[in-house]
């Protein structure tokens, strides 16, 4: 028994906006009106994987060294062990304020026991030692680092604090003032979250609904109004930046079916279709058939009940 009664459907097409950008934007749904829709899901979506691993405003780390600090700033963009640990040695090496020199290395699995974790030298410093700080939201995964943590150089080393991350954002959030998700308390207007580890960069993330449309159906907070909003975040709300590309949403609108109601009208079909006789003696029983029990009742808009004699 499907529990949708009457739907629509629509196609939100970011390119086709009324305001904003690829990724967060308002859009005009033609709601049919006088219609009792309670519901809303996602059955499917086409999101490029354009997004960069590293992203301004969230680009940034604070080098200390003998108490003065520097502000460093990655560029923007994509990198892997390889490219980040050259170039990011280099990057912390050109930013010293002491003149201090930086390498970062990372095991060669050829040769050693891959840990996933970078080493960080620094030479050029006498007894003096260096430290990064982090900001809540930033590059830290990249460098193995907790956020809004302060590392500290020992001996003029320094390892990741744990196993460093170049996996290109892995889960996107839908969000919508469309809808209301009682079960996230935290982000509660989370239409679909969607997980894209697999997908290649610069690729697309296709989404695809697996026909459990009630199960990941959220509440529909309003279907009075034409105007909506949708965003795509990281999971600490982080906005998603396209780079320019749009996406592709298909949602579904409906009614949910009753399911007592359901039960009853499934319950009276069976017993419609089955040889009965009638019990004059206690009205309102259903006629007895192999799918009911004689003893079951059905009021009137509400569910079968059992009234045993």
């Amino acid at each position: 028994m499907s529990l949708i009664s009457e739907s629509v459907v629509f196609i939100v097409d970011s390119s086709k906006a009324i305001s904003g950008s690829g990724a967060q934007f308002s859009f005009k749904l033609n709601m049919p009106k006088g219609k009792e829709f309670d519901r809303v899901a996602v059955l499917q979506a086409i999101i490029p994987k354009s997004y960069y691993l590293v992203n301004a405003p969230f680009n940034t780390m604070t080098l200390t060294e003998n108490g003065v600090n520097t502000t460093v700033t990655l560029v923007e963009g994509n990198y892997n062990v390889i490219s980040f640990s050259t170039l990011i040695g280099a990057l912390l090496t050109s930013s010293s304020s002491q003149g201090w020199t930086y390498t970062i290395s990372f095991p060669d699995p050829r040769v050693s026991v891959d840990t996933g974790l970078f080493t960080y030298t620094v030479s050029g410093n006498g007894s003096l030692q260096p430290s990064f700080t982090f900001p809540a939201n930033g590059v830290h995964e990249q460098f193995g680092m907790h956020p809004g943590g302060t590392m500290k150089f020992v001996a003029n080393q320094m390892i990741s604090e744990h196993v460093v991350k170049f996996q290109v954002e892995d889960v996107i959030f839908i969000h919508s003032d469309i809808s209301y998700n009682e079960d996230q308390s935290a982000g509660n207007d989370v239409l679909q979250e969607i997980y894209c580890s697999s997908t290649p960069n610069f690729t697309n993330v296709v989404y695809q609904n697996s026909g459990a449309v009630e199960v990941y159906s959220k509440k529909l907070l309003s279907g009075d109004k034409n105007i909506y909003n949708f965003s795509l975040t990281d999971e600490n709300q982080n906005p998603i930046n396209l780079r320019g590309l749009y996406c592709v949403i298909t949602i579904v609108v409906y009614k949910k079916n009753n399911i007592d109601q359901l039960i009853a009208k499934d319950l009276l079909e069976k017993n419609k279709a089955q040889p009965s006789h009638e019990y004059p003696q206690y009205p309102g029983l259903i006629p007895q058939s192999p799918f009911i029990d004689p003893n079951l009742q059905l009021l009137e808009n509400s569910y079968p009940i059992y009234n045993p004699q």
